[in-house]
């Protein structure tokens, strides 16, 4: 069958994977309550290291239908029963914001980042979010802008990335 390498197979070695069949699926139902038509749910997804935590952006998500596209983090961690569940829909009400959710990415299980490259004329924005252990709320600790100061159209955001050991974003 098909192989792959797989750079940590969560004992911090390389590994090659071959395909077998039959192989087996794990099957999530009802990932969102309802995504918004046009929303873009799906645009970015990420999932922790340990599969506890996953999060899916929709940059396209609207408060109402006459609202600007502002987007939207969907976080979710799994059940007693292996399956995700919706925690909260997190948004930005920062002035400017739009696109919030373009690109996601989990850390280990506590720290995610997510963008918003399209906000303030396109200069972007980048949020903190974080999740304590054993805990189902997800607090956005910090909105970060660009470090170089240029508020030109730079999309900061565009591409976000956490370290698994969660020390860097």
């Amino acid at each position: 069958g098909s192989r792959a390498w797989v750079d940590d197979n969560g004992a911090g070695l390389w590994e090659v994977l071959e395909k077998q069949t039959p192989f087996s699926t794990t099957t999530t139902n009802n990932l969102s309550n309802d995504p918004i038509a046009g929303s873009q749910f799906g645009a970015s997804i990420s999932q922790g290291f340990k599969n506890v935590i996953a999060v899916i952006g929709s940059p396209g998500y609207k408060v109402s239908e006459s609202s600007s596209a502002i987007g939207a983090v969907y976080p979710y961690l799994r059940d007693q029963d292996g399956n995700y569940a919706l925690s909260t829909i997190l948004t930005l009400t920062t002035t400017g914001t739009l696109g919030y959710g373009n690109n996601v990415e989990v850390g280990d299980q506590n720290w995610i980042a997510a963008g918003a490259s399209k906000s303030n004329n396109n200069q972007g924005y980048v949020t903190a979010i974080y999740r304590p252990n054993l805990s189902n709320a997800f607090d956005q600790t910090q909105l970060l802008v660009a470090p170089d100061q240029d508020f030109g159209p730079g999309e900061f955001g565009y591409a976000v990335s956490v370290d698994k050991t969660e020390r860097w974003l």
